[in-house]
């Protein structure tokens, strides 16, 4: 009997909610006078939360059913035909409604690609409050997706070309390197911009966690070799820098002062075949053909 019981609830709940998610998101909750729009809006301002006892055991649907209502928002208020050409209705479509959207189908569905992927193409590019929801977007792809580099690489697109911020973009592009399979360029790039950001010991850690495991045959490992035999050269003047500044009052007008000082025995060897050279902000350069200071 018990068991009978059982069946008949299970089976009562299979049914139920597909009803509930269907009444919620295709009949008009609202008045008969609201826009598709607006009605998809309203219908959407809940917790994630609330969204995730709506969708019960259906995450993976609903998560897909709201990517679909965010894209057909964007799309709508982007553009329009009319009279056979497309129009443009508002300079900027929605943006709250629409990360609400892409929050909503993440928290139901963390692992899937397509989310994240239609958030970069859609919001970053309306200004910094919308880069930065968007980061937090890759942030929870990215734990999510711990195999899968693209969601770190995007995070480090945007902090670079958006933020300026090339410090923190350095950083994201090396954790993105350290993925299995990701591509040997993201290490590359990380040391580069983790340098002009002046964090030169991070990228230094972070291409040597990058290097870990890989052989000396693998694809990319030579150069990765070479970027973390530069960045240690830079490490050790920057070191002997601060030594000068601290003890003259000054920054040096050449490395080579580094060396007459006895702070330094000798400039490093460059792999890249160039003369590390210093601008007259202190910062040391190790792969610029034309320095335009002493050497």
């Amino acid at each position: 009997m018990k068991r009978l019981f059982k069946n008949k609830l299970s089976l009562f709940v299979s049914i139920l909610v597909p009803i509930s998610v269907y009444l919620y998101c295709h009949l008009s909750l609202f008045s008969s006078d609201l826009t598709n729009d607006e009605s998809t809006k309203r219908k959407w301002n809940v917790s994630s939360n609330i969204v995730k006892f709506i969708a019960g055991e259906f995450k993976g649907l609903m998560s897909d059913f709201i990517l679909l209502e965010a894209g057909a928002l964007y799309g709508t208020e982007v553009k329009r035909i009319k009279g056979g050409r497309y129009i443009s209705i508002n300079s900027k479509p929605d943006l709250v409604a629409i990360n609400r959207l892409l929050s909503h189908s993440l928290s139901l569905d963390p692992y899937f690609q397509q989310i994240y992927i239609s958030a970069q193409g859609w919001l970053p590019w309306y200004g910094e409050k919308y880069v930065k929801k968007t980061n937090r977007l890759l942030e929870i792809a990215g734990k999510a997706r711990t195999w899968d580099w693209q969601p770190l690489h995007l995070e480090g697109f945007n902090n670079y070309y958006f933020l300026k911020d090339k410090g923190r973009a350095g950083k994201l592009f090396l954790k993105a390197g350290q993925v299995k399979n990701a591509p040997s360029f993201l290490g590359i790039l990380g040391g580069r911009l983790a340098l002009e950001g002046h964090e030169t010991e991070a990228a230094i850690f972070l291409l040597k966690s990058v290097l870990k495991g890989k052989s000396e045959t693998d694809p990319g490992t030579s150069e990765l070799l070479d970027r973390l035999k530069a960045l240690e050269g830079v490490l050790a003047l920057e070191k002997s820098v601060k030594q000068y500044k601290d003890r003259y009052g000054s920054f040096p007008d050449t490395l080579n002062d580094l060396v007459q000082k006895g702070l330094l025995k000798q400039i490093p060897d460059n792999p890249y075949g160039l003369s590390y050279c210093i601008n007259s902000e202190a910062k040391i350069f190790f792969d610029n053909p034309e320095c335009n200071v002493k050497k």
